[in-house]
This record gives structure tokens, C-alpha cells and sequence, in this order.
């Protein structure tokens, strides 16, 4: 039955939603690449480099597009989609005039364990990330952790 339903939305969708999907997969089958063969230091400054569109934020777009990155994450990404679907959401958000923070951050997980997290935010808002009941301690913010002079 899920298999009909998903067939259902799929041929609903308008054409600006299936090109935010085929957007979002591409960006995210990339990012993923990028992040298994490279080191963090390295892949970091690349989702620095892209300016934010001036002009005031499309957010009818930019709904679209998290809405696209969260639904192919949630397809193709079954472990660990946190720093993939942040990433890609940055660069798409940034295309649409929408600044916004990489936040990574860690949660306890029993006596000595923890999990690591990453979530994006938009003036102190999570846009995409969220999680249920964990209390993430984040770190400092990308852009004050990435040094600008280094290339890849």
C-alpha cells in the first residue's frame, strides 16, 4: 500500500517539484561522494564559498528545496543523512537569497558514548535537522571554525 501511495504523490507532483528533487539527488549522490573520498578540512570550504543571492529571500522556493532534500535523504541515505542533507540545503538555500548556519554538535549517549549531529539554522531556527528529545551541545559555528585562505 505504500508502494501506491508513494506512486500517487509522485505523479501529483508539478514540475518545479521534480526538478527540486532531481536537484536534491544530484547535489546529494555529490556531496556524499565528496565527503566519504575527502577529508573534512578540505570539503568544508567549498559550501563556504557560494554567496548568498542578495536581494530578499524566495521562500516559496527555498521551501521546495528542503522539502526536496529531505524527501531524497529520507530515500537514498539511510544512515548518518545529517551532514549530507545540511550541506546541500546551504547551497540550495544560499541560492535563494537564505543565509544560514552549519551547526555540528554532540549529545551524550550513556556514560561515555555520544552522537554527533548536524542541523542548519536561519536566525537561531533549525530548518533542517531536528531531531526529537536530544539535547545536541553544538560547536562553534562552520564559519568560525574554517580557516577562508585555505583551497581545495
Amino acid at each position: 500500500m505504500a508502494r501506491q501511495s508513494s506512486f500517487r504523490t509522485a505523479t501529483a507532483l508539478t514540475g518545479p517539484r521534480w526538478v527540486a528533487l532531481a536537484r536534491a539527488a544530484a547535489w546529494i549522490f555529490w556531496t556524499r561522494a565528496v565527503l566519504t573520498l575527502r577529508p573534512w578540512n578540505r570539503v568544508a570550504p567549498a559550501f563556504e564559498r557560494d554567496p548568498v543571492r542578495s536581494g530578499p529571500p524566495n521562500w516559496s522556493q527555498a521551501k521546495i528545496d528542503l522539502w526536496a532534500v529531505e524527501a531524497v535523504a529520507r530515500r537514498v541515505l539511510p544512515e548518518k543523512p545529517c551532514l549530507t542533507q545540511a550541506l546541500v540545503a546551504r547551497k540550495l538555500l544560499r541560492r535563494h537569497g537564505v543565509d544560514t548556519t552549519l551547526r555540528l554538535g554532540a549529545a551524550r549517549t550513556g556514560q561515555r558514548g555520544f552522537r554527533a549531529h548536524a542541523w542548519l539554522e536561519h536566525n537561531g531556527t533549525t530548518v533542517i535537522g531536528r531531531t526529537q528529545g536530544d539535547s545536541y551541545i553544538p560547536f562553534a559555528p562552520l564559519s568560525q571554525s574554517v580557516d577562508p585562505e585555505l583551497n581545495l
